[in-house]
């Protein structure tokens, strides 16, 4: 069965092939936690957090200086998706079906990477990609390095997005936080 993602599963992958140099001090780091499902993740302390306030994400952290955010979201699946296994499910997924998702929901991406990878042990796809946000009469182009894996029914998604001037400069943090990632 191929699995057509919809946007709302594409908006937060993460990929944890990062090299096993600390790039960044325990002390400049804060956890966030929702002790409700066990998700935790590593952020900058000087940024500030922000737990969901619409459906559009579970929680966003951010650059206050307005340079970053990382978003995680959760999506239940539809039972034909649900019942498979998290490898399949990334097995399957191609960058194609990510662009097609996006394409739905009117955006369209561009992918430079596509990978399938690995979140706390769980099997996970990584993509970095470029696409623009409207936003009144302004177009913004943005740049995100996102994970997605499947945990039961549930999507995850952590998804860390800037400026493109500004992702070669954020990536190894943004990295980082997705390194991060504890889903119990």
């Amino acid at each position: 069965m191929k699995i057509l993602l919809s946007t709302a599963l594409i908006g937060c992958l993460l990929s944890l092939t990062v090299s096993s140099k600390n790039l960044h001090a325990e002390s400049d780091w804060k956890l966030f936690t929702d002790k409700s499902d066990g998700v935790s993740f590593n952020y900058p302390k000087t940024w500030s957090i922000e737990p969901q306030r619409t459906n559009a994400f579970r929680v966003k952290v951010g650059d206050p200086k307005g340079t970053g955010t990382c978003m995680l979201t959760t999506l239940p699946l539809p039972p034909q998706v649900a019942s498979i296994s998290a490898e399949d499910m990334v097995r399957q997924t191609t960058k194609q079906d990510i662009i097609n998702g996006a394409r739905q929901k009117g955006t369209e991406m561009k992918i430079s990477d596509f990978r399938v990878t690995k979140v706390g042990n769980r099997p996970a796809i990584y993509y970095e990609d470029a696409s623009t946000y409207e936003s009144l009469d302004l177009t913004i182009p943005v740049s995100s390095i996102n994970v997605l894996t499947k945990v039961g029914a549930q999507i995850y998604m952590l998804s860390c997005a800037t400026v493109p001037v500004d992702m070669e400069r954020n990536k190894s943090r943004y990295l980082f936080v997705m390194q991060s990632l504890v889903i119990r």
